[in-house]
């Protein structure tokens, strides 16, 4: 009988503790764990920038004779394209490609981060720089003549 209680204690022990496994249990973290039950403190997060533009800012650019464009993200060379490329509508953070600047950033526990960012020309003739924050995930930026 003593060993039928603690056999059966002991699975009620197991099946309790495998109930309540620890981890990231917020989506928007870089390492969310789906079969974690319990917050452990864990999660850490990225976020990405991407900025772009239409073709009119394309066009000015070309007429200034600005023939590519670099990214810095808190003085941080980030990405370059070139000035002639464009995007009609909104990229999605998956679409990295030449025709428009992007920055992955890890911003360890934080969910946001305050940033300075710059685009200048071939020739490091500054042309947009700006504050902003950024937020665990996907963020964009259209450059505006």
């Amino acid at each position: 009988m003593k060993s039928t209680i603690l056999t059966l204690s002991a699975v009620v022990v197991l099946f309790s503790t495998s109930c309540r496994k620890s981890g990231c249990t917020d989506r928007d973290a870089s390492n969310y764990s789906e079969s974690a039950k319990k917050d452990d403190g864990s999660c850490t997060y990225r976020a990405q920038l991407i900025v772009w533009w239409k073709q009119d800012v394309a066009q000015n650019l070309i007429n200034d004779q600005t023939t590519s464009l670099k990214l810095y993200a808190n003085g941080v060379l980030g990405a370059t394209s070139m000035a002639n490329v464009f995007y009609p509508s909104i990229p999605h953070c998956d679409q990295q490609s030449q025709a428009c600047l992007w920055y992955n950033f890890d911003l360890g526990k934080n969910k946001s981060q305050l940033i300075n960012y710059e685009v200048r020309a071939q020739d490091d003739w500054l042309y947009w720089t700006n504050t902003t924050t950024l937020s665990a995930g996907c963020n964009t930026i259209e450059l505006l003549w």
